[in-house]
């Protein structure tokens, strides 16, 4: 009672203020707009909120919000979107203030970013930020919305959401690489960041049917670009498509954590800034498979396993406001099993496969007036050894590189752009692979024959690139030198010219047309084995060369949709294939395989194809492309007059992707991959439902390839954190789809048994993201 009287007694003597204070409410108005950072629209839907008051909102259609009657003080305003970043926001909010606030959102959960500078039209354009060099005839972009819709819960690999890409034909399940109008993964040039190598990449090593997948942690990158052919050749090296992966910076804001688990595996990120001043950022990740833990103990007796580990991380820092320095590092291990007798015999089949690998890159950024300069410096290495079913080492390997780029760009004027640049790489590369004798065993190998490599060689290169603008027709003319020297054998200088133009015909309409010559020199395990073709001698090994053709026009049916019809042309000269591989028969006798490993350089192909693409970019509705290819690639042995379908060739493919957000937690996406197929790689027939040994070689092709994936992504909202729940099924009809594999000839009947391998059932899968 007295408490009573005390708290009644101060309030009646309480200053007139004071009591009018206590009386009414101390609040003000935040109020703003969120756009996509990427594209500048405006964000529908978006849930805007401050926990500790309750007060919460949804932006309306032209992405704007009004939170009223929030209390004084210092408030964390979160701003939440499903395939969006978490935004969290401080801001102090003042007695009848109102603040506002511009809240960019980055695609793709996990993303964050604090500003964004968006030029006029951009709001209304989305298409012209899709990414990649607009003068490409043939180029798509994935944003980390994409990736992480594409990649699969199951696997969280940035080669396989590119898969889907227009131009792109796979029908292999089981590994991550893939053909772009015909051509070899081994054709396909990788970066990361400015780092170019094809070895960071989970795999197995001299063996082709175990798994795959991307070395690094799609929630690190920005985008993924693939640029089909015909583009500026700013590292060269090979003789087909080009894809690039962008590594996003760490958050300049705060130090953020997220941690996302699946069935298969389990990732750790965290980002944040560097020092008081926030000058630089930092961000890393983890990620572990346990797939190959959970077969052990689900099903102990099951023939193959893959695992995995890697490690990410990149730092960014400003030394001034002209001098930028950054610092990347990627790792990873893996491992692969079978259990099963592959060639009849355990002695030489392969049971366990082992690789590692590192990249690192320094860079070093500046601006000079007009001028953007960047130099590089990076190393990639990595290890690989395979053990037979007797512990028998039968290959065992090492890569190596260290690389100097730099690359500069001039802006001269509005109308005129000159980029150049140039490299020095020093390669190493050793190799020992046996073939062990029947009866060998660990503590007695006896060897029947062994092949070894040591390679050493000086990579050199230089580019040079003018794009100029003539009202609305823009040429690009470029050039680029190469120089490879091994230690053994020398090899010539080549140059690659190429020309790349766009004309602005309407205001929805643009055509393009590009060509240019590429190369690509063979490696040191190439080099070692070989062969010169017969009765000509020694011949000087030469690179691989194409000559590329495209063409293009892209019809903006409105600001946000996009039709796409090119047509390209590829002629290759002095390709390689290997030599005596395969079991095959001539003038009516098997010829059996040679045990030794052996390339020529003897094929000459073509490769003609059209692509039709629809695309619609909308972060509002419904996103996605429907795109179709139709190609054929055909070779012939110049020395053999030997003609055959290429490996790759695939006649129809068809790659649709869509996206639609039902609300601020929930969206729906669904891929669906369609193939004629490839052909079974050999000399193969089929009579009725069995195969024999042939003289023709790519004859019969696998059963048509069909995959349709559903995935639903639901965020759910807590008072500093968010769980985002990944429901994926695979294969949702339960097609069954067929792969080319390693089988087994009967030499007295020549009958070819399992060179056809099942992929996937029916999978689903399931994962969770929860955000700190």
């Amino acid at each position: 009672m007295n408490a009573v009287l005390n708290a009644l007694l101060s309030f009646l003597l309480a200053a007139p203020g004071q009591a009018a204070a206590q009386t009414s409410a101390v609040v003000g108005t935040i109020r703003g707009t969120v756009i996509d950072a990427r594209t500048g629209v405006p964000l529908s839907g978006v849930l805007v909120r401050v926990p500790e008051s309750g007060v919460e909102t949804a932006t309306n259609a032209e992405g704007r919000f009004l939170l009223a009657r929030v209390p004084a003080g210092k408030r964390l305003v979160y701003v939440t979107l499903v395939g969006f970043g978490l935004s969290r926001r401080e801001v102090t909010v003042a007695n009848g203030e109102t603040v506002e606030l511009a809240i960019p959102l980055a695609e793709g959960t996990g993303a964050y970013v604090e500003t964004i500078t968006v030029t006029p039209g951009d709001a209304t354009s989305p298409l012209d930020r899709r990414g990649g060099d607009p003068l490409v005839p043939s180029h798509q972009t994935l944003g980390l919305a994409e990736l992480q819709d594409l990649r699969g819960v199951l696997a969280d690999d940035a080669f396989r959401a590119a898969q889907t890409l227009p131009g792109v034909a796979t029908g292999d399940d089981f590994r991550s690489e893939f053909s772009v109008r015909g051509g070899s993964f081994r054709s396909l040039g990788v970066s990361i960041d400015g780092l170019f190598s094809p070895l960071l990449l989970h795999t197995v090593r001299a063996v082709n049917d175990t798994g795959s997948v991307a070395m690094i942690n799609s929630d690190l990158l920005e985008r993924v670009t693939l640029e089909n052919g015909a583009y500026a050749q700013t590292f060269g090296q090979r003789t087909g498509a080009h894809l690039d992966f962008a590594v996003r910076e760490g958050s300049r804001d705060r130090t953020l954590t997220r941690g996302a688990v699946s069935g298969t595996s389990a990732a750790f990120l965290a980002e944040g800034p560097i020092g008081r001043s926030r000058r630089g950022s930092w961000i890393a990740s983890v990620r572990k498979s346990y797939l190959d833990w959970l077969i052990d103990r689900i099903e102990p007796d099951a023939p193959g396993r893959f695992g995995f580990a890697d490690a990410q991380a990149k730092a960014v820092f400003d030394l001034t406001p002209r001098h930028q320095v950054q610092a990347l590092l990627i790792a990873g291990r893996s491992h692969a099993s079978e259990r099963e007798d592959t060639d009849g015999t355990s002695v030489n089949s392969f049971h366990d496969g082992f690789h590692r690998a590192a990249g690192g890159q320094l860079a070093w950024r500046s601006l000079f007036g007009q001028v953007v300069a960047t130099q590089r410096v990076s190393f990639v290495g990595g290890r690989y050894w395979n053990l037979t079913d007797t512990g028998l080492d039968s290959v065992r390997g090492r890569d190596r590189s260290l690389t100097w780029r730099g690359d500069a760009i001039w802006s001269a004027s509005p109308r005129l752009r000159v980029d150049l640049g140039g490299h020095v790489e020093r390669r190493r590369a050793d190799l020992v692979s046996s073939i062990y004798q029947a009866g060998s065993t660990l503590a007695s190998p006896r060897v029947r024959q062994r092949f070894a490599v040591d390679g050493d060689g000086l990579l050199t290169g230089g580019w040079v690139r003018a794009q100029m603008t003539f009202g609305p027709l823009t040429l690009a003319p470029g050039a680029r030198i190469d120089r490879f020297d091994p230690v053994s054998t020398r090899q010539r200088s080549v140059s690659s010219p190429w020309l790349q133009a766009e004309w602005r015909a309407a205001s929805r309409i643009r055509v393009h047309a590009a060509g240019g010559l590429y190369h690509q020199y063979p490696d040191f395990e190439q080099l070692a084995t070989l062969q010169p073709p017969a009765g000509l001698g020694d011949v000087a090994p030469r690179p691989e060369r194409a000559r590329h053709a495209d063409a293009a026009i892209e019809l903006r049916l409105d600001d946000r949709t996009r039709l796409d019809v090119a047509a390209y042309h590829r002629g290759e000269r002095d390709m390689l294939r290997t030599v005596g591989q395969e079991f095959r028969v001539e003038r009516g006798i098997l010829i059996a395989p040679i045990d030794r490993i052996a390339f020529g350089q003897s094929l000459s192909g073509e490769a003609s194809g059209i692509e039709l693409t629809l695309e619609r970019r909308d972060p509002n509705r419904l996103s996605g492309w429907i795109a179709y290819s139709y190609g054929e690639t055909r070779y012939r042995d110049v020395y053999t007059g030997e003609s055959f379908w290429g490996d790759f060739d695939q006649r129809h493919t068809l790659n649709a992707y869509g996206h639609y957000r039902v609300s601020n937690r929930t969206s729906f996406s669904g891929k669906f991959r369609f193939g004629s197929n490839f052909p079974v790689t050999g000399y193969f027939e089929q009579r009725a439902a069995t195969y024999y040994v042939a003289e023709s070689r790519n004859e019969i092709r696998l059963p048509a390839y069909a995959r349709v994936d559903l995935r639903v992504n639901r965020t759910f909202n807590y008072a500093r954190r968010r769980l985002t729940l990944f429901v994926e099924v695979l294969n949702v009809t339960a097609r069954t789809n067929y792969r080319a594999s390693r089988g087994r000839v009967d030499r007295r009947t020549r009958v070819a048994t399992g060179i056809t391998q099942t992929l996937f059932p029916i999978v689903p899968s399931t994962g969770l993201l929860i955000e700190f």
